[in-house]
């Protein structure tokens, strides 16, 4: 076994964090019901920091960084989210990049019994400000899963939840584990939050204004066709002396649209030649064009 070292450099604050320990005789059990632990954050990192030696990942019980009332795992139960929580169980971002992306904050970063160097599976424990509601934490997590994204780091979406059940970590007989920490400033709980929900706002904004305007786009096409239709449909009721002036009206109105003029001698032309004859199609050509060059003109 390999290991890395935890930095020395840790503060070891008075204040505890929520821990609930779960013993591998209760993972089947339903509810899993665990133990309540009050640990220090370089409590946390030396615990975290010194894998158990074993071939199953669930030998040694598992963890989740909140306080639960009655200590049941369930999300409904969740009183306070203690820590952030992230994982990375795919792809090939190093532990030490996981450890530059969180370099301003307090984090402890590992690996996990699955990782191998040619495949890094790792965890962060983010130190928090203050103890996070269920929908605050959501908010942290989708905030932390952006910033790693824009570093190429995709997350496992479904590791998000307050309650998430982590291993007690491991590593098998002959593997390697590594772990590294950071004594930074600790995740603003209320700062993170608010700017999170400000950019969500944003984007669903942003994805509103798209809608309509897929949606206007929509409507203007199906007014387009219908007042193409209908142009070209005047045709059949309009006399011998009437096609003329016919033709270059509808093909002055409908040069209002965003089409182009072959678009609109497209449908008017044939029209007009089915009722005037072929011997007049380059007089219509050019009442056509020049209509619609009067009105993109006068625009």
């Amino acid at each position: 076994m390999t290991t890395g070292s935890i930095a020395p450099q840790l503060r070891d604050d008075e204040a505890t964090l929520d821990v609930l320990f779960i013993p591998p005789w209760r993972f089947r059990k339903r509810p899993q019901i665990g133990v309540p632990l009050h640990l220090t954050w370089r409590e946390l990192a030396r615990w975290l920091s010194d894998p158990l030696l074993s071939q199953d990942k669930a030998s040694h019980g598992g963890f989740t960084l909140a306080k639960l009332r009655n200590g049941v795992r369930r999300k409904s139960h969740v009183l306070g989210a203690s820590a952030l929580g992230i994982d990375y169980d795919g792809g090939a971002a190093s532990l030490a990049r996981a450890h530059a992306a969180f370099a301003s904050l307090r984090h402890i970063a590992y690996t996990t019994a699955s990782h191998v160097p040619t495949a890094p599976r790792w965890r962060v424990i983010v130190g928090l400000c203050r103890s996070a509601s269920v929908d605050e934490y959501a908010l942290l997590w989708r905030h932390a899963a952006r910033m790693l994204a824009a570093r190429g780091i995709v997350l496992d979406p479904g590791a998000k939840d307050a309650c998430r059940l982590w291993y007690v970590p491991t590593v098998r007989p002959g593997a390697v584990f590594e772990s590294c920490a950071c004594d930074g400033a600790s995740l603003d709980v209320d700062a993170v939050t608010a700017n999170a929900l400000a950019w969500e706002e944003r984007e669903r904004a942003r994805s509103r204004v798209k809608a309509a305007h897929a949606k206007g786009m929509e409507h203007d096409d199906r007014y387009v066709r219908a007042a193409l239709r209908r142009a070209a449909d005047a045709f059949a009721t309009a006399t011998p002396g009437e096609r003329h002036l016919l033709l270059c009206r509808e093909a002055f109105k409908l040069a209002r649209f965003e089409i182009t003029e072959h678009e609109i001698a497209s449908v008017l032309l044939p029209a007009f030649v089915a009722c005037a004859g072929e011997a007049r199609r380059l007089e219509g050509e050019r009442a056509i064009r020049d209509a619609f060059r009067a009105r993109r003109g006068a625009r």
